[in-house]
């Protein structure tokens, strides 16, 4: 994987750890280049209980936005195409998000392809150290997110 700025790791190993010692879980990353998903989460006995995905929004708050979150539209569809199909007994991908004043987890479930299904892409547009990239995405409802501890 290719790091836009080198916080983003120190994000994605707190968020990892946050994550383990609140479920009692294990986080593996995928260090592969051009991994989908960023983390395989198992459960005591190493199976599978989630496949995640960390993001950094440090400049934001985590009421910024009013309608929802991006995800690009080729991360849903690995979840959908791929995932879910590759690991029968998955049944849910977190979407984690470090804000400046919390961080907040979405469960994008397996029945909730319909609902990715009848949303129409958006184009999105972000500023990047590197220059702007615009990609299809959808949008995760913000009633998606919880802090974590209410995931328990």
């Amino acid at each position: 994987m290719k790091y836009e700025k080198p916080e983003d790791i120190n994000i994605e190993n707190n968020i990892s750890k946050l994550v383990e010692e609140t479920f009692k879980v294990h986080v593996w990353k995928d260090y592969s280049e051009f991994a989908p998903i960023d983390f395989f989460v198992t459960n005591a006995f190493m199976e599978m209980v989630s496949l995640m995905e960390v993001k950094g929004r440090v400049a934001y708050n985590s009421n910024s936005f009013k309608e929802g979150v991006f995800i690009p539209l080729d991360k849903i569809d690995y979840i959908y195409k791929h995932a879910f199909n590759d690991y029968p007994r998955l049944n849910e991908v977190w979407y984690v998000i470090q804000w400046k004043d919390k961080v907040t987890m979405a469960k994008i479930l397996r029945e909730h392809e319909v609902f990715f299904k009848n949303m129409k892409p958006q184009t999105a547009t972000r500023q990047r150290e590197s220059g702007n990239t615009t990609n299809l995405c959808h949008l995760i409802p913000l009633g998606w997110f919880k802090a974590l501890d209410e995931w328990i």
